[in-house]
Order: structure tokens, then C-alpha cells, then sequence
């Protein structure tokens, strides 16, 4: 209980420090861009907490609106203290060395307004590429084999024969579909998914972001419909299917949208292959790994979905291929920069062993809707398992 009101209270403090501090950058302006810019500020802030506490449960057109201000508020906030924090450390070390360039001190007005209009560009400038990153996903394609990694894909016209060996598996993790990321979004996952020609797809965790109502209600489900796959569409648990309190609710809506969700379980592609979900983590009574391969079997090739990529070294020689998601690549800087010491796999292909990984950044994203130093990605992978 006293972690969460500490980090409760840092926040406050954290969005009143940016509040006060960019407030006073401000001052070389006439008022009326003070009051502008505090009532945008708080407007924002009301609307991303809006989203996280009350979010969908209300209106969902509110609630969409929110996401957009509040979750790009969220990535403005970030970048407002590493700019104040950077700002603050040139000052000290100005008092210290007593450094004081004379043009800044006989020119601050106007150098305060430059340096203010040149933040406001750059933000600006950060949500528009970002936001473009996240609209364009790359396809990532892979061509493996027990023995080695290809860079060239695959085409489904390589395939001679029915019992080549061969799968085309078409992974996407972490698509967060709510009233933020929906129809629209979730339509362009569909077709993207399609254009693969897959014979399997898999879904590694975080469908949702977190409530079942806007899935319903705006009925995502037909696009599931949509999507064209030899064996099926598979999913497994992530964490944010457990944040809204319904998860087996999600599951059973998944299940009437023909996904086969895979909670530790297996399933097996006729005689050739075993797909072997795992429950997310944070369900601390998950089957254990144990458990599951030995339901999997050794006669056939096993793969593996497990949605946050924890100790990688457990699957090791044990399963043919494994695939996760959940870090996001840490989806824009700073955060891309902390997922990497966090996770020894935060993005992309390892081989070790016998056994290929690999973790995706993720379909859709958590918050807003910017890519900077990763990319919304789908996962190609042409398998040759015999």
C-alpha cells in the first residue's frame, strides 16, 4: 500500500514542478500566454487521468478524446522534465563557475522566447514523426530452420508440397485494442495480416488494453472474422488482460471471434507442429514450464508463446522457437533506452542453442500513439521445422 502513494506522490510532485517551471519560462511573454498555457496544461492532465481511472467505463466518444489529449499530455510531460532537468543542471553549473555568456544576459528576453518557440517545434515535431511511425508498421520477415537464420523471406509459392515442413507463422503482440486503438486500427491490422497468405497466427498477449467494453461495443470482433489463416488464430494472456478485472470475460469474447486462446495449453497442428501457450506471469499459479512441455511431448517440434520475456535460458534447447512481446522496445526514448537493461532480450532474433527467439515491439502500443526509436511491427516467420 505504501508503494503505490509514493509513487502517486512523486507524480503530483513531478506534474507540479513542470507546471511551475515551464510556467516561469513563460514569463518573458505577455500574460495571455501564461493563462493559455496553464489552462491547456491542466486540461491535459485532467484527461489522462480521466483515461487511466474512469477511461471506458462512460462514454466511449469521451473517452476517446481523453486518450488523445491525455496520452500525448503524457508524452509531452516526460519530455518537459528531461528539457527542465537538462536546464536546470546548465544553471547550476553556471552559479558554480560563475559562466555567464554576456549576450544571453543582455538579450534574455529574446532568447527566452526563441528557446520556448524552439521547444514548442520540437515537441511538435517529436509527435508528428512518432505518430507517423506508429501509422506505417514495418513487416519484419524471418526465414529459420533448426540450424540457422535466413534474412530472405519465404514465399508461399516456395511451398511444393502440402507436408514441405514448412510453416508461415504471422506473429503480433500487444495490439492494446480499446476506444483509442480501434476500428480503424484494428481494420489495417486485419489486412496487414492477410497480405501474409498465414498459415498460423499468433497473438502474444495484450489484445485488450484492459476493459472489455469498448470490444463489444464498437464490435472488433469482425474483424477477426476477416483474417484468413490455414490453422487457425491463437492468442495467449498478457498482463493488461488482467488490469481490467474481467480477463476470463476477454477470453471468452476472443474465443466467439474464432481465436483459440492458449492458457496453458497446447495445441497441436495436425501431427506436425505443438503450439504451447503459456499463462502471463502475472498469474503467479501458471502451470510451470515443466508441466507444459511434457503435455507438448518430444516427438514433434514445439512453439512456444509466452508474453513477458523472462528468463529465456529455461526454453533452451527445449522448444524450437519462442516468441514473446510486452517490452514495446521500450516504444519512444527515454524508455527504449531502460527496456534494454531491463530484459537480455528487449527486441528482435537470438539463437541459442537449438532454439530460436524472438521478442516483437508490438503491433499497437500502450498510451500514445508514437514510435520514436522503435516501430509497430508484424512478425513474418517462414519455419522450416523438418
Amino acid at each position: 500500500m505504501l508503494l503505490p502513494i509514493a509513487i502517486l506522490i512523486v507524480a503530483i510532485s513531478l506534474i507540479f514542478y513542470a507546471y511551475f517551471r515551464f510556467k516561469s519560462m513563460l514569463g518573458c511573454w505577455p500574460p495571455v500566454v501564461t493563462y493559455i498555457f496553464t489552462a491547456v496544461y491542466w486540461t491535459m492532465v485532467a484527461a489522462f487521468f480521466y483515461r487511466m481511472f474512469i477511461g471506458e467505463s462512460l462514454n466511449l466518444t469521451l473517452s476517446y478524446i481523453s486518450g488523445i489529449i491525455g496520452y500525448n499530455w503524457f508524452f509531452i510531460f516526460i519530455w518537459m522534465i528531461i528539457i527542465i532537468a537538462g536546464l536546470d543542471v546548465l544553471r547550476l553549473l553556471s552559479w558554480l563557475t560563475r559562466f555567464q555568456p554576456s549576450f544571453i544576459l543582455d538579450n534574455i528576453v529574446i532568447v527566452q522566447r526563441v528557446f520556448s518557440l524552439s521547444i514548442l517545434f520540437f515537441v511538435v515535431l517529436l509527435i508528428s514523426v512518432g505518430n507517423y511511425r506508429f501509422n506505417h508498421p514495418k513487416v519484419v520477415r524471418l526465414s529459420l530452420n533448426k540450424d540457422l537464420i535466413e534474412n530472405s523471406p519465404v514465399s508461399h509459392e516456395e511451398k511444393t508440397e502440402e507436408n514441405s515442413g514448412r510453416l508461415r507463422i504471422v506473429m503480433a503482440s500487444d495490439l492494446h485494442m480499446s476506444s483509442y486503438i480501434a476500428a480503424r486500427d484494428v481494420e489495417r491490422f486485419a489486412k496487414m495480416i492477410n497480405r501474409e497468405n498465414p498459415d498460423i497466427v499468433i497473438f502474444a498477449g495484450d489484445l485488450a488494453d484492459r476493459s472489455i467494453e469498448p470490444l463489444e461495443r464498437l464490435n472488433l470482433g469482425r474483424y477477426f472474422g476477416e483474417i484468413n489463416s490455414k490453422y487457425g488464430i491463437f492468442a495467449v494472456p498478457g498482463n493488461h488482460e488482467t488490469y481490467g478485472g474481467k480477463r476470463e470475460d476477454l477470453f471468452n469474447l476472443y474465443r466467439t471471434w474464432g481465436i483459440k486462446v492458449l492458457k496453458d495449453s497446447v495445441c497441436t497442428i495436425e501431427d506436425r507442429v505443438s503450439i504451447v501457450g503459456r499463462d502471463d506471469r502475472s498469474n503467479h499459479r501458471r502451470a510451470s514450464l515443466d508441466t507444459l512441455l511434457k503435455r507438448a511431448g518430444t516427438e514433434i517440434p514445439v512453439i512456444l508463446v509466452d508474453h513477458q520475456p523472462y528468463d529465456l535460458g529455461d526454453y533452451e534447447n527445449r522448444v524450437l522457437l519462442y516468441l514473446g512481446g510486452h517490452t514495446h522496445k521500450g516504444q519512444f526514448w527515454p524508455a527504449t533506452a531502460i527496456v534494454k537493461q531491463m530484459y537480455e532480450l528487449a527486441y528482435g532474433y537470438l539463437k541459442r542453442g537449438s532454439t530460436h527467439y524472438y521478442v516483437s515491439s508490438g503491433l499497437g502500443i500502450w498510451g500514445p500513439k508514437i514510435r520514436l526509436g522503435s516501430d509497430s511491427e508484424l512478425v513474418v516467420i517462414d519455419l522450416k521445422y523438418r
